[in-house]
């Protein structure tokens, strides 16, 4: 009875969670005299429990500001790079920036700033160097806010915004990825992902998720609800849960694997 009513008041809903009021009313004893029903708490029990979940509010409202955040982030790079896209006919970095093995000495990120309207700092680089030259290594203190992942322990220097590097994978070959390459589908392909803060890496260098075939899903953050944050090609943010089979998340990571996804097994 007290669950149904919980379910009509949605105004409360944002409130407290269906979790925390079905532990509330686990504490109610009630006592039915003919038509009259009584519900009861005991108070000690009932204030040791509020207490708790009090104790642990600060904690799960940091982290749902810190996802949000994040949501908004990975959205704006999103947008940047089908921007960048519609402008080269291709993923950051373009082939033009790549050396004779197909590498480049600066991160994607570093590219994709004139379309995160970072053009000042973007012709700050030095883009026939490495990251850590004596000319780009400084401008590492200048990471964009965009990049920044908010968790605590991590470099300021560092992002945990990355592209998951492998095999048949966006950023995984040594050519320029085009939106026909993926033959898989862009609402079927992975393109960015938030690692654990072990996982982070300097913002301007090329380096990202190098994750295990056999568990790719291995470096990823997930936050308490049990759900890692990622991209797809086709601009949008999922959160997705981290008991994804390795195989269907690999599926993911791969643009043209041929295999199709079930998202009703993914979520």
């Amino acid at each position: 009875m007290l669950v149904a009513l919980y379910d009509e008041m949605t105004q409360a809903h944002r409130q407290l969670s269906l979790k925390t009021f079905e532990s509330l009313v686990a504490l109610a004893k009630t006592n039915v005299q003919g038509d009259r029903i009584t519900i009861q708490f005991n108070e000690v029990q009932a204030l040791s429990e509020a207490l708790r979940l009090l104790s642990n509010a600060p904690r799960v409202i940091g982290e749902r500001m810190r996802r949000q955040t994040n949501v908004k982030r990975f959205k704006q790079i999103l947008l940047a790079m089908h921007n960048y896209h519609d402008t080269y006919q291709m993923f950051p970095p373009r082939d033009k920036v790549r050396d004779a093995n197909g590498t480049t000495g600066l991160s994607w990120r570093v590219h994709l700033l004139p379309f995160l309207e970072e053009i000042v700092l973007y012709r700050q680089f030095a883009l026939d160097e490495p990251w850590d030259s004596p000319n780009n290594k400084p401008l590492l203190e200048k990471m964009p806010k965009v990049f920044q992942s908010q968790w605590l322990g991590i470099n300021p220097a560092h992002t945990t915004f990355l592209a998951p590097v492998g095999e048949d994978t966006i950023y995984g070959g040594t050519k320029s990825t085009k939106f026909f390459h993926i033959r898989d589908g862009t609402s079927n392909t992975i393109v960015l992902v938030e690692v654990k803060p072990s996982q982070s890496v300097p913002w301007t260098a090329p380096r990202d998720y190098k994750f295990d075939p056999k568990t790719p899903g291995s470096g990823l953050r997930a936050g308490a609800d049990g759900l890692f944050l990622s991209a797809l090609c086709d601009g949008s943010v999922h959160m997705l849960p981290a008991t994804i089979p390795g195989e269907m998340l690999l599926r993911l990571f791969q643009k043209s694997d041929g295999q199709l996804v079930d998202w009703d097994k993914v979520r």
